[in-house]
C-alpha cells in the first residue's frame, strides 16, 4: 500500500488544530506519511495571536515522517489555499489526501484512502474519494466494511489524483453552456439542489467555493466519488467557529464503527432511493429548509429593528 502525502489547512482554531494533529498521529501508517501543512495568514491584526498559536503547533508536531509548514503572510481565504496547496503538492505526488483543522478521525482513516487511492487509480470513472460518509440513519448505504458511489465530492477528509485534480475548471469557462443544458443541470443536481443554488452564489461573487467548482468539474467529466457506508470522519467544526459554517446538531459519527472493506467493488451508480436520501442530507428535509428560511428572516427582522 503506498503512503500519499496528507495536507493540513489550518487558520486561527487551536483546539481543533491540536485534536486534529492528534488524531492523524494516531493513524495507521502516520510514521510512513509526509505531512504538509498550510497556514493562513491572519484576516485582521486581532487573528494574529491565534494565528501564532496554530503555528507554535505545527512546529512542534510529532508522529510522521516529515512536516512542513508553509506560512502564508496574509489571509488568501480557504479557497485560494485549498487550490494552491494541493496545486502545490500534486506537483510531485500523483495523488494527496487532504484534512482541514476541524476534523476527527478514525484511526484507518489513512489506510481506507491510501488504499482506495491505489484501488482505483486507474478507473477513471471515480474522480475523487471521501473519507466521510453520512450517517446510516440518514443514508442508509450498507453494513460497515462496504463502500459505494455518488456523483459529488464531499470536502470533509478527501482525496484525489493528480490527473483529476488538473481537469478542474477553476475559471468555471463554459458556464454558458452548462445553463443552457438542462440536462447538465439535471447531472449536477443529482447529488443536490443546493449544488445549483452555490454555484450561482459563486458566479455572482457572493461565494468563494473550492468545493462548489470541483463538484461542478467532477459532474461536467460524469465522475463519481467513493463513499464509506460507515464514516471515517467526524467533523467537529460544526460548533460555529468556522469561517464558513454555522453551529449544527450531532452528525450522529460513530468512529468505531469504520472499517476497511475487505473488497473494493468495480464503480456504480447508487439506486434511486439511495441517491434520494443522499440529496436530502445535503438539501435538508422539508421542515429543516422551512426552519433555516425563518431563521434567515428573523435575523433580518432583528437586524431591520
Amino acid at each position: 500500500m503506498s503512503h500519499h502525502p496528507v495536507i493540513l489547512f489550518v487558520y486561527k482554531r487551536p483546539d481543533h488544530t491540536k485534536r486534529t494533529l492528534e488524531a492523524l498521529a494516531r493513524c495507521e501508517g502516520a510514521q510512513e506519511t509526509s505531512l504538509v501543512v498550510y497556514s493562513d495568514g491572519p484576516k485582521i491584526e486581532t487573528d494574529r495571536v491565534a494565528v501564532d498559536e496554530v503555528r507554535n503547533l505545527i512546529r512542534f508536531a510529532r508522529g510522521f515522517r516529515s512536516v512542513r509548514c508553509v506560512e502564508a503572510s496574509h489571509n488568501q481565504g480557504l479557497a485560494k489555499s485549498v487550490i494552491a496547496g494541493v496545486s502545490q503538492v500534486l506537483d510531485e505526488a500523483e495523488a494527496c489526501i487532504v484534512v482541514e483543522d476541524d476534523l476527527n478521525l478514525a484511526p484507518s482513516f489513512l489506510t481506507f484512502l491510501n488504499s482506495a487511492l491505489d484501488r482505483y487509480r486507474s478507473d477513471r470513472h471515480v474522480f475523487s474519494l471521501s473519507g466521510y460518509g453520512p450517517p446510516p440513519r440518514r443514508v442508509p448505504a450498507g453494513d460497515p466494511g462496504e463502500v459505494w458511489f455518488a456523483p459529488r465530492p464531499c470536502s470533509w477528509g478527501w482525496a484525489i489524483w493528480k490527473d483529476r485534480w488538473q481537469k478542474v475548471d477553476w475559471d468555471l469557462s463554459d458556464r454558458e453552456a452548462f445553463f443552457s443544458d438542462p440536462e447538465a443541470r439535471r447531472c449536477f443536481e443529482s447529488g443536490g439542489r443546493d449544488l445549483s443554488y452555490f454555484l450561482r452564489l459563486q458566479l455572482k461573487g457572493e461565494l468563494d467555493s473550492w468545493a462548489v467548482r470541483m463538484a461542478w468539474s467532477q459532474s461536467r467529466v460524469g465522475g463519481l466519488t467513493l463513499y464509506p457506508a460507515r464514516s471515517f470522519v467526524d467533523n467537529r467544526g460544526l460548533d460555529g467557529s468556522g469561517t464558513h459554517s454555522r453551529a449544527e446538531g450531532d452528525q450522529e459519527i460513530v468512529l468505531g464503527e469504520a472499517t476497511i472493506p475487505m473488497r473494493w467493488p468495480e464503480p456504480f451508480d447508487p439506486s434511486a432511493q439511495l441517491l434520494k436520501r443522499f440529496r436530502r442530507h445535503y438539501e435538508g428535509s422539508w421542515t429543516e429548509r422551512w426552519a433555516i428560511r425563518v431563521e434567515k428572516v428573523m435575523r433580518f427582522l432583528r437586524g431591520a429593528g
